[in-house]
């Protein structure tokens, strides 16, 4: 069966991580059977690495503040794929097709990863990421 995005809180979470009024810095989207629906929305970046599990697939959406002394600070926005190491091979695959969809709401990013180890979870990480990619131009 294809997946099914709800629409509506996607657009609200997208929304909020991009809202330079809230503190909201990340939303996580999650599959509930076959639906991708918002998993959570925050700014505590350990509570959002807490959805990255062996046994679950997911997408990411963060803002990543990036600059130095000789440059303003400016955001930057991250879309994250993630899939456990207990996902099947198929619930893998089906994920790019699913990435399609949801790219069809979440417009604006700068960057897009896939994150293989929880490791790279981290705000320095996705930070060097960016601002490496930024370099490259």
């Amino acid at each position: 069966m294809a997946t099914i995005v709800d629409k509506e809180n996607v657009i609200q979470a997208y929304d909020a991580v991009r809202d330079v009024n809230t503190d909201i810095t990340w939303a996580v989207f999650k599959y509930d059977n076959n639906y991708l629906v918002c998993g959570g929305v925050g700014n505590d970046f350990d509570e959002m690495k807490s959805h990255f599990t062996d046994d679950d697939r997911l997408f990411a959406y963060v803002c990543v503040e990036v600059g130095d002394s000789y440059a303003q600070h400016c955001s930057k926005f991250v879309l994250l794929t993630w899939f456990g190491p207990q996902v099947s091979v198929i619930q893998r695959a089906r994920m790019s097709t699913d990435k399609g969809l949801l790219k069809e709401i979440v417009l604006i990013f700068s960057k897009e990863l896939h994150i293989e180890t929880i490791d790279q979870v981290t705000p320095e990480y996705l930070r060097k990421v960016v601002q490496e990619d930024m370099r490259a131009y």
